[in-house]
C-alpha cells in the first residue's frame, strides 16, 4: 500500500521493500491510494502478506486521515480494519501506523514540541525483546522518524514494542496475531534517508542552510542496519 503521490518517493519506497525483503518485484502487488482509490478485500485474500509505508502529503496539524487529501484513505482504512480483524501479516510504517490508530480507535496527538525528524535510538520493551520480528535487536538500534503525529496510547488489544526518549509508542503488534505497526521507518535506508534530505531540505530550511544540513547529515548518520532489518525478518520470521 503506497500513501504518497510523488512518483520518485514511491520509485524509491519500492526498491527499498524490494532489496530489504529479498523479494522479487513480481511478487508484489503495488497500489496506491491516490491513482487506484478502491482495492477489492477479495483480491487481498489472494496475498500472503500487507506492507504499508509513509507519505510526504499528509496535513501534519490535523489530528486524523482527512479524505480530501487522501482520496483512497477510507478504502486504506478497510483494508487495514480487514488485515487486523483476519490476522493477515502486516508491516505498516509511519502512514500506514497513522491510519491503523484511527481504525483501531486510538488518539493521536499533534506534538509539535518534542516531534522527531532524523535518526534516533530506539528501545525494545521488554515484551518487544521476547516478539518474533525483534528478537537479537538488542537495547537499542538506530531509526529514521519524521512525525508531528504520534500515538497517546498503545490500541486495546495489541502490546508495545518499542518507544524512542520522545515517542511512547513507536511500535506495536496485536496480541496473538501477526499485525506489526511502527512509528518510524524501517524501510528507510541510510542512502535513502540522505537522498530524501537532497530533494526536499530546501523546502524546509531555505537555500542557504541546504548544504550545511546535508553535510552534517553526511557526517554523522549511522547505518539503519537494524531497523532495516525488520523486514526481512518479517518476512522471514512471520510470513514464511
Amino acid at each position: 500500500m503506497q500513501l504518497r503521490k510523488d512518483k520518485e518517493s514511491c520509485d524509491e519506497e519500492f526498491e527499498d521493500m524490494i532489496s530489504l525483503t529479498g523479494l522479487s518485484p513480481a511478487q508484489f502487488r503495488t497500489w496506491n491510494i491516490f491513482f487506484e482509490p478502491h482495492f477489492p478485500l477479495d483480491e487481498l485474500e489472494t496475498y500472503d502478506a500487507m506492507i504499508a509505508g509513509g507519505s510526504s502529503d499528509d496535513d501534519k496539524y490535523a489530528p486524523t486521515v482527512e479524505p480530501d487529501v487522501f482520496p483512497g484513505a477510507a478504502h486504506a482504512k478497510h483494508i487495514v480494519r480487514y488485515c487486523f480483524d483476519n490476522a493477515v501479516p502486516t508491516f505498516a510504517s509511519c502512514m500506514g501506523f497513522l491510519i491503523a490508530l484511527e481504525v483501531l480507535g486510538t488518539e493521536i496527538i499533534i506534538d509539535t514540541g518534542t516531534h522527531e525528524e532524523g535518526y534516533y535510538n530506539i528501545f525494545p520493551t521488554e515484551d518487544g525483546k521476547k516478539d518474533t520480528l525483534f528478537q537479537g535487536m538488542g537495547d537499542s538500534f538506530f531509526a529514521i522518524s519524521f512525525h508531528k503525529k504520534r500515538a497517546a496510547t498503545v490500541p486495546d488489544g495489541c502490546v508495545l514494542l518499542a518507544y524512542s526518549d520522545l515517542c511512547a509508542v513507536h511500535a506495536f503488534k496485536k496480541y496473538n496475531a501477526p499485525f506489526y505497526a511502527f512509528q518510524f521507518h524501517p524501510e528507510m535506508t541510510r542512502a535513502g534517508y540522505i537522498a530524501k534530505l537532497e530533494r526536499y531540505t530546501e523546502r524546509y530550511v531555505g537555500a542557504d542552510k541546504k548544504d550545511e544540513v546535508i553535510r552534517h547529515i553526511k557526517e554523522t548518520c549511522p547505518e539503519m542496519t537494524e531497523s532495516n532489518s525488520l523486514l526481512t525478518t518479517f518476512i522471514d520470521r512471520i510470513v514464511l
